[in-house]
């Protein structure tokens, strides 16, 4: 039989389809490969959206920057284990990681939008890392492997980070409103090494949750 007697018959197959088949499908990334990039391009992530941060807050220097850095690097380490089966425990902690954030935005003098705008500086650089670094095995840009689900997954972590930087700036504001305290531009010694206390018992919570979550247990159920 001919190849166009093959078509007639067959409306619904095409040689060209056919071809384009073989070789060319690229299933999508698994949340563990997803895991694995982040963990990968992390500390060059941190790098990056602590960059944008000072380059558009001017009074960010010396001991400030420091906790920035270890605030931050906090936030992209919590975000492996969020696209995993883990998600769901690691969530509770990167919102209060993104709380606090708001609070210590809120102590340097920063207004509500400044926040949630250094906030969505994750997601510039994350959107750059994918488009400049794409996941191993992908062709002609990262779509082509990271599937639709977890784009979109990883953009609602952003989302909560958004909101709960909102949410943390808002109530530092109120309570000083309340209290008579004030908001000062620049935060003392003694409050920065309140919040560094904080951040620290956040990463321990959650390196004491990482070699399960990397072993590939099976989060508790609740």
């Amino acid at each position: 039989m001919s190849e166009v007697d093959r078509i007639t018959l067959d409306p619904g197959a095409s040689p060209v389809r056919d071809r384009l088949r073989t070789g060319s499908e690229r299933s999508p990334m698994t949340p563990n490969q997803v895991s694995g990039w982040l963990e990968e391009h992390g500390p060059a992530i941190v790098d990056r959206w602590l960059l944008e941060v000072r380059a558009r807050s001017h009074e960010v220097d010396g001991p400030l920057t420091e906790l920035l850095s270890e605030f931050l690097a906090l936030m992209v380490s919590f975000l492996p284990p969020a696209m995993g089966p883990w998600k769901d425990h690691v969530k509770p902690l990167f919102q209060q990681s993104a709380e606090l954030y708001g609070n210590l935005a809120a102590f340097r003098g920063l207004a509500a939008g400044e926040a949630v705008e250094e906030m969505q500086f994750l997601r510039e650089v994350l959107f750059r890392f994918l488009h400049a670094h794409p996941p191993q095995g992908a062709e002609g840009g990262v779509t082509a492997n990271m599937g639709l689900r977890e784009l979109l997954q990883l953009n609602r972590i952003v989302d909560e980070g958004v909101t709960f930087a909102s949410v943390g700036h808002m109530d530092t504001l109120f309570f000083n409103l309340l209290h008579g305290t004030g908001v000062t531009r620049e935060p003392e010694g003694a409050l920065l090494g309140e919040i560094r206390k904080q951040v620290e018992s956040l990463a321990e919570e959650l390196e004491e949750m990482r070699p399960l979550a990397d072993a590939g247990d099976a989060p508790p159920s609740n």
